[in-house]
């Protein structure tokens, strides 16, 4: 995916992170203790690009980490805008983070 510059948190990314609650909320419902560490739930890719489709499979543990910090997004390799930091880099996705003057909330 071609990068672009960064832009401030657009609605898609937001509603994307609201899914992805949803998602992990549902599963850690329905979680036992011989799935909860190992179960691979799909979420939304959470980047910038409104029409990405695109999913990344995570354990809810994982996907905990992820949200434990604010400004911080899921994301398919490789989907980041220039202004974004990778924060980690996993097989089959990325931790991405936004300028804070790029986040709109504080």
């Amino acid at each position: 995916m071609a990068t672009k510059k960064a832009a401030p948190v657009e609605k898609n990314e937001l509603l994307f992170q609201e899914v992805n609650d949803k998602i992990a909320e549902i599963g850690s419902d329905f979680a036992t203790p011989l799935t909860d560490d190992n179960a691979v739930y799909s979420f939304l890719c959470e980047c910038f690009d409104a029409d990405c489709n695109k999913t990344v499979g995570l354990t809810l543990r994982d996907y905990k980490r992820v949200r434990a910090r604010p400004g911080r997004f899921l994301v398919v390799p490789g989907h980041i805008a220039e202004d974004e930091k990778a924060i980690e880099a996993h097989d089959g996705y990325w931790i991405i983070e936004k300028p804070p003057e790029l986040l709109g909330r504080s």
